[in-house]
């Protein structure tokens, strides 16, 4: 493949999402890169036929995150815009003319995750079919020290029965996201022996 210029970054983004819906059996379709102008996103969300749009980055507090307050703008019912999870807190998702919105964040970590935890149950009560993903309870192998408020969403490994987590996740850390095969959700300090929710990764 090409070398990115000083200036660009590499689309990590369409690689995952499509591979997530490819094994989830969906067809999908990649759109074209929008520019930062409010009137260009407003044109592609009202004139484009689709059943769900996956959009990553401009739902965030930025200057040019303007994907928020287009669907305002438009009609849209904004059916939630910012978790309480991390990573992954920017994450909206809105309906308008039918059609469903999921603007996830832009940083791979962060599209990944939102995705996997969204994607599926969303896929599956559309279809009127169990979701293929479902949260159960594991024992962590190791103590995990959590602060703040918001619930951590931390990649693992289930080792011989056991969750073994590998390290809290930051937006942009692709290579524990790659390593792991489960992730947690831990909203507060957990002990080893402890019982937590995990998800398998697809």
């Amino acid at each position: 493949s090409a070398q990115p210029s000083e200036f660009q970054i590499r689309d990590s983004n369409w690689h995952s999402l499509s591979y997530l819906l490819n094994r989830l059996g969906h067809e999908c379709h990649q759109g074209p890169v929008l520019k930062d102008n409010p009137y260009q996103i407003a044109q592609f969300l009202n004139t484009e036929s689709f059943d769900i749009l996956v959009t990553t980055g401009g739902v965030s507090a930025g200057d040019k995150d303007y994907l928020p307050s287009v669907l305002k703008d438009i009609g849209a019912r904004i059916i939630f815009h910012k978790l309480n999870i991390k990573p992954g807190m920017p994450m909206l998702a809105a309906t308008v003319n039918k059609k469903i919105i999921l603007g996830l964040p832009g940083n791979p970590v962060s599209t990944y995750v939102t995705s996997l935890l969204f994607l599926p149950p969303l896929l599956s009560y559309l279809m009127g079919v169990d979701p293929i993903t479902n949260w159960t309870e594991g024992i962590l192998e190791n103590s995990i020290d959590h602060t703040g408020n918001k619930e951590w969403i931390i990649p693992a490994k289930l080792v011989n029965g056991f969750l073994k987590p590998l390290k809290r996740l930051d937006s942009s850390d692709l290579i524990a996201l790659a390593q792991a095969d489960v992730l947690l959700r831990i909203n507060s300090p957990k002990n080893k022996g402890d019982a937590v929710s995990y998800q398998r990764i697809i």
